[in-house]
């Protein structure tokens, strides 16, 4: 039988769609009950989440749950395989430009947020020296360092879901706020997914046809979580090199890889690089391939990306 679901968590839309064997139905897993679970500890927007607590506990050895432990020790290769382009260290940015509460709350572009007196900057050296202890179950993290794990978190999620979806289903796909993963076939046929136009998100620009070694896909843009703060707008991609939202002509950027959070990482990644460093990132990893659409809504491809793109 086919099984499809649709619910809100993690502040987007999650769907989820299986075929599933008969014999599987009755034991088929609480979908909803993972992705509540967790946002419920990996929230910055729940003060009694793991990860405010953590974030509150800077300075100090935090005992850390086995999926937080996971979880930050991608992030910190994930920030090591970007030369720290990729840094969750962004929290109080993120909160001082106005992005202090679900963006569903905040007002978006017609909403002026107070301004903050208080300065701050990114520092790469503060991530890295971030100290996980996986045998202990702790995580110390540098006095004052807070962070946001939404650059990885929902490929992550993705990710686990999907490794328990195997055990049910031959054939599915899931979609978190456009990071995806396929397993299979679409009846027979491969999976193809579109991608969305960044100054239109009703219409796609182009498709992809999902290869088998590369089944996730995310995509990272600044033309949907974008509000003002004393007039400026602002996006929540944060360029750790400036300490201020990503600026130059990208709109969006699509990633193919072989797992979800690293297709997420990627994405965010090469969106804040911009055309020429953004590509060359991706061209250097082994199972990634990309697309970088400009304010123009010029494409513009990694090595191998256009056999798999339908425009």
């Amino acid at each position: 039988m086919d099984f499809t679901e649709k619910f809100k968590a993690l502040g987007t839309e999650i769907i989820i769609c299986a075929e599933i064997p008969q014999k599987k139905c009755g034991v088929f897993p609480n979908i909803k009950k993972i992705f509540y679970d967790f946002e419920k500890k990996f929230s910055r927007f729940q003060p009694a989440s793991e990860l405010s607590r953590m974030n509150q506990c800077s300075g100090k050895e935090f005992n850390a749950s086995p999926l937080m432990i996971e979880i930050m020790r991608l992030a910190k290769t994930a920030h090591k395989k970007t030369s720290g382009i990729f840094n969750p260290a962004v929290l109080n940015i993120l909160e001082n430009l106005g992005y202090d509460k679900n963006f569903e709350d905040i007002g978006g572009i017609n909403q002026n947020q107070p301004a903050s007196a208080k300065i701050y900057t990114v520092k790469n050296s503060a991530f890295t020296g971030i100290k996980i202890n996986k045998m202990a179950g702790k995580i110390k993290m540098p006095k004052g360092l807070r962070i946001d794990l939404g650059g990885i978190g929902k490929g992550f999620v993705v990710d686990l879901v999907s490794q328990k979806l195997k055990k049910y289903s031959a054939n599915f796909w899931i979609s978190a706020g456009g990071d995806m993963i396929f397993y299979g076939t679409n009846h027979g046929q491969k999976w193809r997914v579109g991608v969305q136009n960044p100054l239109r998100h009703e219409n796609d620009i182009m498709e992809v046809e999902m290869p088998e070694k590369m089944p996730a896909i995310a995509t990272s843009g600044i033309t949907k979580r974008v509000w003002r703060q004393n007039g400026q707008a602002y996006h929540h991609i944060i360029d750790p090199r400036t300490s201020l939202p990503a600026n130059n002509r990208l709109l969006a950027a699509t990633v193919v890889a072989h797992n979800a959070w690293w297709a997420d990482v990627l994405a965010k990644s090469a969106l804040i690089l911009g055309v020429e460093e953004g590509l060359k990132m991706i061209n250097n990893e082994k199972n990634a391939e990309g697309v970088l659409i400009d304010s123009d809504l010029r494409m513009y491809f990694s090595d191998n990306m256009p056999k798999l793109a339908q425009i």
